[in-house]
């Protein structure tokens, strides 16, 4: 095996990785590598190590787990509950729309209760108690502390929670 293979490989085991994405990068990574040079060989090899990929069926475990930990909150109940992303300034739908949907799925949430808009959700909240808004990433917590500040008049007396990867 050689050392570009062993390092791949290293990488694959610590993700636990089984996808179509990893096979592919083991077989092209020797030769990707090879055009490069050995400063930026180097460089490339002590990101691979900080760098960690998660396959769909690791990020689906990951939305189970999640969903099962907010249920378990004592002070949520999920019979008047809405799931919905936070929205983007522009008002392009974002990345989080697709992990809202794959958490739908997963953890078999009706299709009545998820928004894609939080402005769509915003009609029915006389009637919720909770609020879950679904990400797959969360920086510095600033867009959402944005989000909830200009908001506070719909969401004062609901329980909201983030569910982030």
């Amino acid at each position: 095996m050689s050392e570009n293979n062993e390092i791949i490989e290293n990488c694959i085991e610590r993700w636990n990785a089984d996808d179509s994405f990893s096979k592919k990068m083991l077989e092209s990574y020797p030769a990707w590598i090879g055009q490069m040079t050995e400063q930026m060989r180097e460089i490339i090899e002590i990101q691979l190590d900080l760098f960690d990929y998660y396959s769909h069926k690791v990020v689906n475990s990951s939305l189970k787990k999640l969903h099962e930990q907010l249920q378990a909150m004592k002070s949520v109940s999920f019979q008047n509950t809405i799931y919905s992303v936070l929205p983007q300034k522009s008002g392009c739908v974002n990345s989080g729309i697709y992990y809202l949907l794959e958490y739908k799925e997963i953890n078999a949430i009706s299709k009545h209760v998820v928004y894609s808009s939080f402005p769509d959700a915003a009609k029915n909240l006389p009637f919720v108690e909770n609020i879950v808004f679904v990400d797959d990433i969360c920086g510095s917590g600033k867009t959402f502390i944005s989000f909830v500040d200009k908001n506070k008049e719909l969401l004062i007396g609901k329980n909201v929670c983030s569910v982030v990867l």
